[in-house]
Parts: structure tokens; sequence; C-alpha cells
């Protein structure tokens, strides 16, 4: 190392497996609506999606989704 310079300490993390977090949220409101689920699969998010029309805003005439994940299922799987 040279004089004068700040020793850098890099650290690696451990994974120790993941989940998957929905999250919901009206933003007039300030209404968030979350879930965290082991995996990411198509029913799972078709299920929090159903949830959050038939619960959180049954009154609510259209709701804009926006999906922001890669790996997340296309429409034609709910």
């Amino acid at each position: 190392m040279e004089p004068g310079k700040v020793k850098r300490v890099d650290y690696e993390e451990e994974r120790e497996g993941f989940g998957s977090i929905f999250l919901g949220c009206e933003p007039l409101t300030g209404k968030i609506v979350t879930k965290v689920k082991e995996r990411r699969t198509k029913e799972e998010c078709a299920h929090c999606l159903k949830q959050l029309v038939e619960e959180v805003s049954p009154e609510a005439e259209h709701l804009v989704v926006v999906m922001d994940h890669l790996k997340t299922p296309p429409p034609g799987s709910f």
C-alpha cells in the first residue's frame, strides 16, 4: 500500500436464500400493501394482484399496474 492512501476493505455477503416482495400502493391516499413470499411464481403474483383488486381496492374502476422486475410473469399468465 502506498503511503498516504487509505486502506480499502471489501466484503462479500453470504446469501442465505431469497424472497420476493410484492408492493401495492395508492399514491393519492397513501395506502400501502406489502406481501413477502418465499418464491416468485406466476401463481403468487396472480394471487397478490387478485387480493389487491378484491380486498384492498374493490371500489376502484380501474387499476394501473407497474411491474418492475425482469422475471415477472407475462400478462398471458393470469
